[in-house]
């Protein structure tokens, strides 16, 4: 991870309850690449709040948190990452 790098874990609380969680990385350019790309490694919610938000929410998060500045998109592990 080089230092333009920053991993990020985010936890989703329901009543105090953890319903979900998201792993990921927010890279910020290096090598001629200057867009912002945030990686996803997980997600995972548990399934008695699957349905409820819980999901859209962590996304939502991700975006918030890695917005400086906003990542030009989101790459899951079947998705390579844009070169």
């Amino acid at each position: 991870m080089s230092d333009a790098s920053v991993r990020l874990s985010l936890v989703a609380r329901v009543d105090g309850i953890a319903a979900g969680f998201i792993t990921a990385r927010a890279d910020f350019g290096d090598a001629g690449r200057v867009e912002p790309v945030a990686v996803l490694d997980t997600i995972g919610v548990d399934p008695e709040y699957v349905r409820r938000g819980v999901g859209h929410a962590l996304l939502s998060q991700l975006f918030a948190v890695s917005r400086r500045p906003r990542p030009a998109c989101v790459v899951g592990p079947e998705t390579p990452a844009p070169r």
